[in-house]
Parts: C-alpha cells; structure tokens; sequence
C-alpha cells in the first residue's frame, strides 16, 4: 500500500506495463502514480464500467473532472507505486506539498501544454468562486418547478366539462414542460453540483427524479458516468447506442458490440434504419416509455450488490410513487379517450428533453478513447480533453432562453467542468472557447434550429449508407 511520496515504491515503465497485463487486475494512473482499483470496482460510486473505461490510462484529468480533492485521501489504499522519473526540481520543496492534495509536483511539471491550461482554467474557476452553488437559486426553480406540478394539477381538476380539449391540451402541455425541467435538477444533482455532498445530492435525486420524475437515479447515475467518459465512443457510449433504430455513424453497422449493454447489437429493422431521419422525433415523443423499462430493468436485476440493496428497495418505492400519483392525476379526466391523450401528449412534450440531449452529441464527431492514446498529448490526458470537445457542442441561446434548455445549451463546458454549477455555466463558457481556440480545438456552438437541422443530416446521411448495410 503507498501511504506517501516517502514510502511509495517506484515504478518503471516496465513495472508499470506488466502490472497493467497482470490478470484481474484494473490499474489506472492519476498524477504519477498507479492505483490497482480492481476490488474497488463493485464498490465504486460512479459504477464499475467508469473505471474499466480508464483500465491502463492515466485517468488524471477525468479524476479531477469528477471528484473533489477531499476523495483523494482514499487513494493511498489502491496505490501500487509512483511512476519513475518522479524526482522533484531543487527548487520545490517536497514538504510543502501534500501526496495526495493537489498531485505530483514533478508530474505537473510534465503534463503537456493542453493539461496544464485544463487544470490552470479549472483553478480559475475554482478563485472565481463558479463552483460555488447558490442555494436560493436552486431553491427558487425547485418551486417555479413545482408549480408547474400545480397548474397541470388545477387544469386536470377545476376547469368546466365543457372545455375538456383546452383542459387536456393545457395540463398535458404544462406537465410535459414539468418533467423536462425536473430531469435538469436531477441532472444537476446526479453531478453532486447542488450541495457538493454526494450521499446528500443523491437522497435529493432518488425523492426528485424517482418519486417526482419517474426516473432511476441509479440507473441514470451509471449510464451518464459513462457517457461522460466515453462520449460518442461507438463501442462504449450508451447515449448514442440506438441501435437497430437510430445510429449516428456507419461504424455501427461493423461494430456489433455494446460494452454497457453486454451483448451484441442485433440487425433489426434496417428498414426503419434507413428512414431514421424521419422516425426520429416520433421517436422522441415517446422515449419516456424507454426510460421507464430501462429503469426498472436495473432495479429488479438480481446481481445487486448487498450493501447497495437499501436503495434499490428505496428506489422501487419511490418510483412507485411516481406511477400512482401520475395515474391517479390522469384518471381524474371524464374519459379514457381524454387520458390517453393526457398521457400520450405529456409524453410528447417532455421529448423536448432527449432532442435537446441528442443534439449536443449527435452531429458531432465519434470518438475513439482506446485506440487514440498514443498521439500527440493523449499520454496524460490531452486526448481525452480533444475528444471531449471534438463530440460536443454548445447550443447559441439568449440569456432568457437559458431555463429552457436547462444548462444544456453549455453542454461542452459541461463535459469539461461536470461539477459547475449550471448557473455558472455561461460565465465559464467564454473561459473555455478561449482555451480551446489556444489549442486548436474547434469550439462548436450552433442555434438551436441549426443543431436539430445538423442532427437531421447527420441522421439522414447515416440512413443513406443503410441501404447498402448487410448484416453478418
């Protein structure tokens, strides 16, 4: 066990790549030293496929995007050695630094010129206070959030028999918009970005998105700690495997494996593939439905871990809750015609929220986080900070349109910067399209009528080499 710069064992590079082939292990490296996580897999918060996607990468850069300095004290128990060359400069004095505070000095001093400013722009942030969140704003959209809750409420219940198509129009308008803004506080909270307290936020999350939203926070807390560590990697992404319906490249169609969904894809409905263009916002309208199986296909899955079982039971509880107070609202309609239109169109409406996610993502490149290390500055994280920008990008809005797109209009400062706050965002995005001018990085943001157009033509150039598609 390393417990410090002074009895911590020194790797070569050789020692360093033997223990990487070494069976079962899972090593990663993060400021110059090595960590075996491999019994620390099952137990990790963010799920295990977050580290097996860091399996042999220096996993500095993605560490700091998702843990505050305080987690480090419990690296030392994993550690296996410090990666040589690890002599500090005369200049520094090794006292004044602490091991597992702010990194390896000598580290630093090699990390390449597009890390450092990373992390040089993180502490910017950090003296500008954008970490910081602002409980009485949080607070305030809560309640703006809920009194939406409200008035689908008091439309469903008191307006006259005889304007029952505005009474189901309205409601189901304004609950749609309800569940589209409630899934950005869960956002915000499944990044610990609220109260900064990870059991805290994720209590908070289980009562908003499960009870009130409908949603798994679990289930969304393992498939979004992916997706920001693999973003549009065809292979690995679960945001962007669609498959047989929607694909947004044709490296689908000889790619057949899913690493979060274990298995293979299978080749059904190529027909609907080459009309996915046109499908896509049908589609859409009732992605809900998805979520909801996907959901509970997680919480009754047996291979929960024992210690986690308490919130698994917490969560099928409350997510129960959800589905009779839905019900119960949609029943209180005259007819079964009126509340499936209620259902069908609240539905529709919150389908807002996957557009908005599908085009930050969509129209932008796929990316190879594996294969890709070896080139220019992707030793220590510069790869991965290129690939990060290359398959994200910002949606151009005014400042008043900002509640409607819940912070994903900054979805590239987001991806860099998963901790800030959202309503720090748009302070930190002119900080970031500088940093990434600096390094030749192409910073996209679009309008939101020109990201769906580009996410249209992406789709419908993919359907185009459907055709030709003829699966083994």
């Amino acid at each position: 066990m390393c417990q410090g710069r002074q009895s911590c064992r020194r790797l070569s590079q050789s020692d360093l790549d033997a223990a990487k082939r070494r069976p079962n292990s899972c090593v990663i490296t993060i400021d110059g030293r090595a960590y075996d996580v491999a019994n620390f897999l099952c137990r990790h918060p963010g799920g295990a496929l977050a580290l097996e996607n860091c399996r042999g990468q220096d996993a500095s850069v993605q560490f700091s995007m998702y843990h505050p300095d305080l987690v480090r004290k419990f690296l030392p128990t994993y550690c296996i050695g410090q990666i040589e060359p690890c002599e500090l400069d005369d200049n520094v004095n090794e006292a004044d630094n602490q091991p597992f505070s702010c990194g390896d000095v000598k580290h630093q001093q090699q990390q390449s010129p597009i890390v450092r400013d990373y992390f040089a722009l993180r502490d910017k942030f950090h003296r500008m206070g954008l970490f910081q969140t602002k409980p009485t704003w949080e607070l305030g959209l809560v309640l703006r959030i809920l009194c939406l809750l409200a008035a689908s409420v008091a439309c469903v219940l008191y307006p006259p028999e005889s304007a029952w198509p505005i009474r189901v129009v309205l409601a189901a308008c304004i609950l749609g918009i309800y569940l589209q803004q409630l899934a950005f506080v869960g956002h915000d909270l499944g990044h610990t970005a609220v109260t900064h307290n990870r059991l805290t936020d994720h209590r908070l999350a289980a009562f908003l998105g499960n009870a009130l939203l409908g949603i798994s926070i679990g289930w969304w807390k393992l498939n979004h700690n992916v997706h920001h560590l693999v973003t549009n990697s065809v292979t690995d992404d679960p945001d962007i495997q669609h498959m047989p319906l929607l694909a947004i490249t044709d490296e689908f169609f000889s790619s057949p494996i899913s690493t979060f969904y274990d298995g293979k894809r299978k080749p059904f409905f190529r027909l609907l593939m080459r009309v996915q263009h046109l499908v896509f916002y049908p589609v859409m309208c009732v992605a809900r439905f998805y979520l909801y199986i996907r959901s509970y296909e997680h919480l009754i899955a047996l291979n929960q871990k024992r210690e986690r079982r308490y919130f698994q039971v917490a969560e099928l509880v409350s997510m129960s809750t959800f589905f009779i107070w839905y019900l119960t609202l949609a029943c209180q309609l005259p007819t079964w015609p009126q509340t499936i239109a209620f259902v069908l169109l609240s539905h529709a409406v919150s389908g807002l929220l996957h557009v908005q996610i599908c085009i930050s993502h969509f129209p932008m490149a796929v990316c190879d986080y594996k294969n890709g290390l070896g080139t220019v500055d992707s030793d220590d994280g510069g790869h991965f900070i290129r690939s990060q920008v290359a398959s994200t990008m910002d949606v151009d809005c005014p400042t008043w349109m900002d509640w409607f797109h819940g912070g994903l209009q900054f979805q590239l400062e987001h991806h860099l910067y998963p901790r800030l706050p959202r309503h720090h965002l748009r302070a930190a995005a002119p900080l970031v399209k500088e940093f990434c001018q600096k390094h030749g990085m192409n910073y996209v943001s679009l309008s939101f009528l020109q990201s769906n157009i580009a996410l249209y033509c992406r789709l419908r150039d993919v359907a185009s080499k459907a055709a030709d598609w003829r699966p083994e």
